[in-house]
């Protein structure tokens, strides 16, 4: 017998377990699936606020499949939708300076992997790893350099779902950006 769990349980289940190694006494917990993104803030693991945005990799993907658009200008376009969707949670304009982000999700192993082979990482895993803004950055800029069929032979990003790998990137950025607002 299965028990399928709501949204909101499966949020909090995800964040609870992924938060049980790690450090991080004040952050903004970011998973990011296929069809939505959930964040969850919190304070030595108290749940602060939390929120399900209805956007995620692929359906913002899917979102702009039909047009054709270079990598560049499909990035803005996902960021802007995004970021429409994004400030509709007021509070994130609140999240303490502090606050350290923390990513689950395919979007963020993808990243963990692209960023490894950029900066030539040593480790061969793909969990717990710390990227900064600059690697992200880097990492993001690079994407924005290769069209789809290109992104689609990029080593260890499954090619079946490449479309969604600058999306994904896309919603990693805005939701960065949010500490670099006023």
């Amino acid at each position: 017998r299965f028990e399928f769990l709501s949204a909101d349980s499966e949020l909090t289940y995800t964040y609870s377990s992924s938060l049980t190694t790690l450090d991080i006494p004040k952050g903004l917990f970011i998973y990011i699936n296929n069809t939505s993104t959930n964040l969850v803030y919190y304070n030595r693991r108290t749940i602060l606020k939390k929120a399900t945005l209805p956007i995620g990799a692929t359906t913002l993907a899917n979102e702009f499949s039909e047009g054709s658009f270079n990598p560049q200008e499909l990035a803005k376009k996902f960021s802007k939708k995004f970021k429409a969707v994004l400030e509709q949670e007021t509070w994130l304009n609140d999240i303490d300076p502090e606050t350290q982000f923390v990513g689950a999700g395919q979007s963020f192993v993808n990243l963990a992997r692209l960023a490894k082979r950029l900066n030539k990482y040593p480790f061969q895993q793909e969990h717990n790893i710390r990227i900064d803004k600059d690697t992200f950055t880097k990492t993001y800029e690079f994407i924005q350099t290769l069209d789809i069929d290109k992104t689609k032979k990029l080593k260890g990003i499954s090619s079946d779902r490449a479309d969604a790998l600058l999306a994904g990137l896309s919603i990693i950025n805005e939701i960065m950006n949010l500490k670099e607002e006023p």
